[in-house]
């Protein structure tokens, strides 16, 4: 699966798309510059993201609401009872995909929910759930992550004034923030579930063959053994070797695109807002009530 949706989510692909997103970046500043309270959340740090996987998938401009209302739905189940409740938005959202792809399998665009219908390798295609699935997954992680992403790293660098500085002193240094960044605040707090191939002694616990692992991202990113000062902030920390983006067969196809976005992101609303900060004490922040994704419910700010 991964190598046919690496055929149509390859880098150059992801690179012809930046200057649409340093476009979209500066018009959400603009308007975010004409409000009276502004949101970093709901203004700049959602739009950006879900616009940018949306015109590179190929969704419809106005469905691109229903799809943030699915998916907030699906996030939000953390238990077996709001699993439940969550099934009407999830088979919505696949019927709506499952149409879609029909029509692009009639009348193909030049977007990625045709490419992936035409990729092939070695004779073979994703079949009609596979592609379903896979959509889902990039509609899904394609913006949810890098909201994550913008939000927690604004309010990171608000916190951190030194780094702020540092930052808008120095724009060469943005590649390292954002890595720092992805580390920092991890918008991906867990993996998703693994299961145990054989017993394992770590730590003076056993885990047993079978059992099922939560791999936590958030705390290996602050293991001291592999980062000196773990719980401080360094836009310019190197080496990096976050896990962010997972690792090995599991690491994200779509670490491209999230950097490219949060390196503009970031560079934008420094640039053209460096005085921003905090519009409410931090304590009052609201973070969302979500398994696996780690993020704000909203960043009301003062530009």
């Amino acid at each position: 699966l991964r190598v046919l949706i690496n055929k149509a989510f390859s880098r150059a692909r992801i690179e012809q798309l930046r200057n649409r997103a340093e476009v979209l970046a500066e018009d959400l500043v603009d308007r975010m510059r004409a409000k009276l309270k502004p949101d970093i959340i709901e203004d700049f740090a959602l739009p950006l993201p879900l616009t940018m996987i949306s015109e590179l998938l190929g969704l419809p401009e106005e469905a691109r609401t229903r799809f943030r209302r699915w998916t907030n739905v699906f996030l939000g189940a953390r238990s077996e009872f709001r699993m439940a409740l969550s099934l009407p938005s999830i088979f919505a959202l696949m019927r709506y995909l499952r149409r879609l792809v029909a029509t692009r399998r009639h009348t193909p665009k030049d977007d990625l929910i045709s490419a992936l219908i035409a990729v092939e390798e070695g004779g073979d295609r994703l079949s009609q759930n596979e592609l379903i699935a896979m959509l889902v997954l990039l509609i899904i992680a394609g913006h949810e992550t890098t909201v994550n992403l913008i939000g927690s790293g604004m309010l990171a660098l608000m916190e951190n004034q030194r780094e702020k500085e540092r930052l808008l002193g120095d724009f060469s240094l943005l590649g390292s923030a954002v890595e720092e960044l992805l580390r920092f605040t991890a918008p991906v707090e867990t993996a998703t579930e693994r299961y145990a191939a054989q017993d394992i002694d770590m730590h003076a616990t056993r885990i047993r063959r079978g059992d099922v692992i939560f791999p936590v991202l958030a705390s290996a990113n602050r293991d001291a053994q592999k980062f000196a000062e773990p719980d401080r902030l360094d836009i310019g920390r190197k080496p990096n070797p976050h896990l962010a983006f997972g690792d090995g067969v599991h690491y994200c196809v779509g670490s491209h695109l999230a950097k490219m976005e949060a390196e503009i992101a970031f560079g934008c609303l420094l640039r053209r807002l460096p005085k921003l900060s905090l519009a409410c004490p931090a304590r009052e922040l609201r973070w969302r009530a979500a398994p696996v994704v780690r993020g704000l419910k909203s960043l009301p700010v003062i530009p």
